[in-house]
């Protein structure tokens, strides 16, 4: 049993709150021998016999800071001895890192702490990781976002629990976002731990340091003492809506069926009926679909939302070799390449484009009639769940023969077409994984036909 302590108290209560920890998880902590990370480190110590915890000490030297950063690895390993907890150390050169992949030292020093605990947690078979953010750390990330243009979301500053992938088996968790800073060095005083000094946090060398040493300190000593605390409780509010927000735009899409492997086809008439806010969360999470938002900016957002009063064929390019553009009565966001496959010259790729062996294009249903040919064929494009590929047959290929969904082996259907032996790997299939959509100039899979609720027609045709 823990002995009473208020600052404990609260920062227990914060973690049951928001479910941090489950009983009997592996926390790997970060810990730098600052205030916080030390804080937080004693804390978890205390709290380890009521969560059943396990814990793991991380610390990462960046090979900055020379000797500072060799007292600061030391300090670190002798608190972790004291503590009886599990210390590992990961010496890497930030700087070179920053260099090869053109970031700050701050951003490389970030991706670095983060793989490192990631990698670590993997090893051990932890669930979780404990980093220090507190609430002074939040109402900095609000000030500093806001500064640099975000809207809701970057108002909503730092998560007290996020996934770290998109599997969801590790999460990052901060359980001292509910505690002010002189708070937590006030505690460590009054049990007489010390901390390490980060020199370069007492510069204004950086954006956050500004905020931190200069505006923060003003507008709590000028305009109100609990200036950090509201803005920290604002951030929670522009949370919650953005989740909701979020929400909302998920539902749509899904309601929609606009989803295509890399590629989101969202119609311009339902698109235009929504409130802008709520245009530019449909925008934002189509994007996703197509690889996340990193990069993605208001400006990006706004222009893409500007295609919707422009006449097919207008684009604009986005970051990370995607792009948006209008074709007919859909706003289509994708990737340049329509597959990720790499089958030389036989991947499916930009609508009304030669590629390979094959070419194809989108359209609403009705707008052409079905044609009569053995080189042309049309699919209802909202049954096609994967990436297509113009490719030869492989060995777990199958086909649906009837609408009742019953499938057949490709070599089975092939010998009962009577097709020659010879032949058989000389022949284009269209495929979408190892279901196939068409044998060309054979025959077509029944369940990609069109039908009366087809409401986009994928033409492909095969090219001599």
């Amino acid at each position: 049993m823990i002995p009473h302590d208020k600052f404990i108290d609260k920062i227990k209560q914060y973690i049951d709150e928001k479910k941090l920890f489950s009983f009997g998880d592996h926390v790997i902590i970060g810990l730098s021998g600052g205030a916080d990370s030390v804080c937080l480190l004693l804390v978890l110590k205390r709290l380890q016999q009521i969560y059943n915890l396990s814990i793991t000490a991380i610390h990462v030297h960046h090979g900055i800071r020379g000797e500072s950063a060799e007292h600061d690895l030391k300090f670190s390993r002798q608190l972790c001895e004291k503590e009886e907890i599990e210390f590992v150390e990961k010496r890497c050169d930030v700087p070179a890192l920053a260099a090869k992949h053109h970031l700050t030292e701050e951003e490389a020093g970030r991706r670095v702490r983060y793989e490192t605990f990631e990698c670590e947690a993997k090893k051990r078979g932890a669930s979780v990781i404990a980093v220090a953010h507190h609430m002074d750390d939040q109402a900095e990330t609000v000030l500093m976002n806001l500064l640099r243009g975000s809207g809701i979301r970057g108002c909503s500053g730092i998560p007290c629990k996020r996934s770290l992938s998109d599997k969801g088996d590790i999460v990052v968790v901060r359980p001292l976002l509910g505690m002010r800073r002189e708070a937590i060095e006030a505690w460590l005083i009054e049990n007489g731990q010390g901390w390490c000094i980060d020199e370069t946090n007492l510069t204004d060398d950086y954006l956050r340091s500004r905020i931190r040493n200069r505006l923060l300190p003003l507008l709590s000593s000028e305009y109100n003492a609990q200036a950090a605390e509201h803005i920290a409780c604002a951030a929670g509010d522009f949370s919650e809506a953005e989740e909701y927000l979020r929400d909302q735009a998920q539902a749509l899409i899904s309601s929609w069926h606009c989803v295509l492997h890399k590629q989101m086809m969202l119609p311009v008439k339902e698109l235009k009926k929504q409130k802008p806010i709520l245009q530019r969360y449909l925008i934002q999470e189509a994007i996703s679909h197509t690889g996340g938002v990193k990069d993605i900016t208001r400006t990006h957002i706004e222009s893409v939302i500007g295609l919707l009063s422009k006449r097919t064929g207008s684009m604009v390019n986005l970051p990370q070799r995607r792009k948006a553009r209008i074709q007919y009565e859909f706003l289509i966001i994708e990737k340049e390449s329509f597959s990720e496959h790499k089958e030389e010259n036989q991947d499916l790729q930009s609508p009304n484009s030669k590629i390979g062996k094959a070419v194809y294009s989108i359209f609403p249903v009705c707008e052409k009639k079905i044609p009569q040919t053995c080189c042309v064929n049309w699919f209802d494009y909202d049954t096609i769940k994967e990436g297509l590929l113009m490719r030869r047959r492989r060995p777990k290929d199958r086909i649906c023969i009837d609408t009742k969904g019953n499938t057949q082996k490709l070599s089975d259907c092939m010998i009962n077409a009577k097709i020659p032996a010879a032949k058989r790997d000389q022949i284009p299939i269209l495929a979408s994984g190892s279901r196939v959509l068409w044998i060309a100039g054979v025959r077509m899979a029944e369940d990609c036909k069109i039908t009366k609720h087809t409401r986009l027609v994928l033409e492909v045709r095969t090219v001599q």
